[in-house]
């Protein structure tokens, strides 16, 4: 098995909307994938590499990439987003409002950082770093909220609004 097949079999449904959505955007917004990557400041390959998921990208990858398409970050996890650039980038810090919407989401599920632990099969200082916007984290961890949460995974980077 080669290296390209075994990350794919372990890429997660975010990964896999995430590098859907890049390609899609990308070939809508007629660029070609070395037009993408002047936009990113890198290169061709990292395009590619990105399009055919041999890693999972950080959230804040995901945020610069967004800001590229000229959609809110949220959009690249979402597959029902319509397409629609912007003129301006939306301005918000995605890495924010997901540490912001993970406290947010617990608190209203009345979750102990140590019982949304359990349910991630990790320890709570790990749900603390998390909330506090510690770590550079991945679409892997974003996915595994998700599903510990039991919502869509692009509802972790929407902009925080504090409820109640």
């Amino acid at each position: 098995m080669t290296v390209a097949k075994a990350a794919a079999l372990v890429q997660t449904r975010a990964d896999k909307i995430f590098t859907s959505n890049v390609r899609r955007y990308r070939v809508l917004a007629g660029m070609m994938q070395y037009e993408l990557a002047t936009r990113l400041n890198t290169y061709r390959e990292y395009v590619s590499d990105i399009e055919h998921g041999k890693y999972s990208s950080t959230i804040k990858q995901v945020q610069k990439i967004a800001e590229a398409f000229g959609v809110p970050p949220w959009a690249m996890l979402d597959p029902t987003y319509k397409y629609n650039p912007q003129k301006e980038s939306p301005s918000y810090d995605a890495t924010e409002a997901f540490s912001k919407n993970i406290r947010n989401l617990r608190w209203t599920l009345g979750l102990s950082q140590k019982e949304l632990a359990s349910r991630m099969n990790t320890h709570r200082a790990y749900i603390a770093d998390l909330e506090r916007g510690r770590n550079s984290n991945t679409l892997r961890v974003l996915q595994r909220l998700a599903d510990a949460f039991h919502i869509n995974p692009h509802i972790l980077l929407r902009p925080f609004h504090p409820t109640g």
